[in-house]
């Protein structure tokens, strides 16, 4: 049986609510991205700068749901063909957010989760590889080459692995400051940050933040 994707993040410490234009927002933007050569961030930039009216929050949820449901594209269309984008990401929620909220009624809610339910009992396929590759919405032929390399358990952990949200790493600019001061900068700004194991110059930082909008950036 497949499993559902991981989540990306740890729950939030308070229930999430769904609002309905949040939602109208994700269902616009992953239409358009996935109708689209152009790359994703590229287009979610410029649809942000068309919806000035939507907060910082509302763009974070946005992002996320997006991002979350490209990385679980396929799974999600094998999951649920009959379904439209807008019952893909509430399903996608009701799967990686299942405390959230959602602008439903509650018998249409308890049928999307009955629909959830009855999509994680659904039968992988008998292919090995392609087992894996939609359980983590990978492309066959790269499943394969893993597979091939270095088996099934291995594959899966690194299809697993390559399938999470990245954390957001900053190298800091030394021709103009230190990490320690950059990383006292940022902190003082409301965004923690821990070093990186590897890199004498880089930062991690431990919540989602836009730093893009911060003096030091």
């Amino acid at each position: 049986m497949p499993q559902p994707p991981d989540r990306d993040a740890a729950a939030a410490p308070q229930r999430l609510i769904v609002r309905p234009f949040a939602l109208y927002a994700v269902v616009a933007l992953y239409d358009r991205i996935t109708a689209s050569p152009y790359p994703a961030d590229r287009l979610m930039q410029t649809f942000f700068k068309e919806r000035k009216q939507l907060g910082k929050r509302d763009r974070g949820f946005v992002a996320e749901t997006v991002y979350g449901m490209l990385r679980n594209r396929r799974w999600l269309e094998w999951a649920f063909p009959d379904l439209d984008t807008m019952h893909r990401a509430l399903a996608y929620l009701a799967l990686h957010e299942p405390g959230a909220r959602l602008p439903l009624e509650p018998e249409d809610e308890a049928q999307l989760r009955r629909a959830v339910a009855g999509a994680l009992e659904k039968p992988p396929p008998d292919d090995p590889v392609e087992a894996i590759a939609l359980t983590h919405s990978m492309p066959d032929w790269m499943v394969a080459i893993w597979h091939q390399q270095y088996g099934p358990e291995e594959t899966a952990a690194l299809c697993k692995a390559l399938n999470q949200a990245a954390p957001l790493v900053i190298r800091t600019n030394t021709l103009k400051t230190t990490r320690e001061a950059l990383q006292d900068r940022l902190r003082e700004a409301g965004h923690d940050s821990v070093p990186t194991p590897t890199n004498p110059d880089g930062l991690i930082i431990t919540q989602k933040a836009n730093l893009f909008a911060t003096p030091a950036f």
